[in-house]
């Protein structure tokens, strides 16, 4: 798997797929899926309009991200999987970095850009997978849990912001990948 990843100011950061000591994005199986990622209800998602909890984000909906700016949501998908649960205390990642206490599917990537990032992969920044980042303490491994996870899909692949934490929007789907249209339409 390559990744291409650019962050705001066109710097490369790195992601999981750049160190051997990640899983995959996909899960194995009889046929090849796309590994549980989005949000819990509750989870606010910073947008136009201020901070909403991602069940009340429709398509079509102006989400602030840290890539574009302003972008619009074009696909909201909707799913009850079975996957572990990484729960992050506020303040875990940094001052409010959550805001408040937050669960993120263990495949959901979470930028980072400190002192972390650096320490882990000899980068500036870089998307890693919640479960990377479980210390026992500040976050924590729940185990599998049954999650009714909100995946919100964008044009580009972006980073957006939950909770205070910055993570990976859902990949693009593929009609999106085919299509030339800007993040912001």
């Amino acid at each position: 798997m390559t990744s291409q990843t650019r962050g705001a100011a066109g710097e490369r950061v790195a992601s999981p797929a750049d160190h051997k000591h990640h899983h995959s994005s996909t899960i194995q199986g009889a046929a090849e899926q796309v590994a549980p990622i989005g949000f819990l209800p509750g989870t606010l998602l910073l947008t136009r309009q201020g901070d909403r909890p991602v069940e009340a984000i429709q398509p079509g909906d102006d989400i602030i991200s840290r890539d574009f700016g302003l972008v619009k949501c074009h696909a909201v998908d909707q799913r009850i999987c079975t996957a572990r649960a990484i729960w992050f205390a506020a303040g875990s990642l940094g001052d409010t970095r959550p805001e408040c206490a937050v669960t993120l599917p263990a495949d959901q990537q979470v930028l980072l850009r400190d002192w972390r990032a650096k320490a882990m992969f000899g980068q500036t920044q870089a998307l890693v997978r919640a479960a990377a980042l479980v210390d026992g303490e500040y976050i924590r491994d729940l185990g599998q849990f049954e999650m009714e996870l909100t995946v919100l899909r964008f044009n580009l692949p972006l980073v957006i912001y939950a909770s205070g934490l910055e993570v990976a929007g859902a990949p693009p789907s593929r009609a999106a990948m085919r299509s030339s249209a800007s993040p912001l339409n």
